[in-house]
C-alpha cells in the first residue's frame, strides 16, 4: 500500500529529496519483473503505449491517478490513501511480514509439468468413465493451473494437492475395475470423497491465484464436504 500526497505547485517529495511518484513507479516496476512482465506485455493489458510506459517507470512523467490505479490493479495491487501519523505502523508490520518470492523459471516449470501429469491422468479417466464429471473438473482445473503464475507459497500448496491426487488417480487408471466393481464398493466411496475434497482445494487455488492473492488461506473446509455442484458421480 502506498500514501498519494496530493500535488502541490511543487512536486511533493519525501526524505532524501525523492519524489513521491517515484517510490510508486519503482514500486510498479519491481512488481512488473517479478510477474515475468515485459513492458510490451504490460502496456497491452494497459492499453497504452510502451514508451509512455517506460517514462512512467522512469520518472519521466507525472501519471494520472487513474493510471496510478489502472497499473496498481493489473499488477496485482491496490492503493489506499492512509493517515500519515499511521505510517510508521504501516511499515513495521510490512517489514515484519516474510516476503513472499515468485518462482524461479525451473521451479515453475516444474510445478506446471506436475500439473501436466495430473491433467494427462483425468483425461484417461475422462475417456474410461465419460458421465463422471468430477474427472473433467479435475482435467480443467489442472489445464488452468498450468496457465497461472504461483508465487512460493501457492507452489509449495499446489504440490501437496497434485501429491495428494495423482496416486489416487493413477490407482483408477491401473485398475478401471475398481469404478465398476460391487466387491470395491466401499473402497470407492472413500477414494471419490478423497478426489473430491481435493478437487475442491484446488479450484480454491486456482480462483485465488486468478484473482491476484498472494498468499494461501487456511482451509477451514471440513473433510470430505462437497462444494455445490461437486457431487462425486454427476457433478
Amino acid at each position: 500500500m502506498y500514501c498519494l500526497g496530493m500535488k502541490a505547485r511543487n512536486q511533493p517529495t519525501t526524505h532524501a529529496g525523492k519524489p513521491a511518484i517515484r517510490y510508486i513507479t519503482d514500486a510498479f516496476r519491481s512488481a512488473r519483473r517479478q510477474k515475468h512482465l515485459s513492458q510490451r506485455a504490460l502496456s497491452d493489458q494497459l492499453g497504452i503505449p510502451q514508451g509512455h510506459l517506460s517514462k512512467i517507470e522512469n520518472g519521466e512523467v507525472d501519471p494520472r491517478l487513474s493510471s496510478v490505479i489502472d497499473m496498481a490493479r493489473t499488477l496485482g495491487y491496490e492503493l489506499t490513501l492512509v493517515p500519515r501519523e499511521l505510517l510508521p505502523a504501516m511499515r513495521s508490520l510490512e517489514n515484519s511480514t516474510p516476503a513472499l518470492t515468485q518462482l524461479s523459471e525451473l521451479d515453475l516449470a516444474v510445478t506446471r509439468q506436475a500439473l501436466m501429469k495430473l491433467q494427462h491422468l483425468a483425461e484417461q479417466l475422462v475417456r474410461a468413465f465419460p458421465d463422471i464429471v468430477m474427472f473433467k473438473r479435475i482435467q480443467a482445473t489442472a489445464l488452468d493451473l498450468q496457465q497461472l503464475t504461483p508465487n512460493s507459497a501457492y507452489a509449495k500448496r499446489l504440490k501437496e494437492m497434485v501429491e495428494e491426487l495423482r496416486p489416487n488417480l493413477a490407482t483408477l487408471v491401473a485398475s478401471p475395475r475398481l469404478m465398476t466393481s460391487e466387491s470395491h464398493l466401499e473402497f470407492r466411496h472413500s477414494l471419490l470423497q478423497q478426489l473430491s475434497q481435493s478437487l475442491l482445494t484446488l479450484r480454491k487455488i486456482r480462483a485465488a491465484l486468478a484473482h491476484g492473492a498472494v498468499e494461501p488461506a487456511q482451509d477451514s473446509v471440513p473433510a470430505y464436504q462437497l462444494a455445490a455442484g461437486d457431487e462425486q458421480w454427476d457433478a
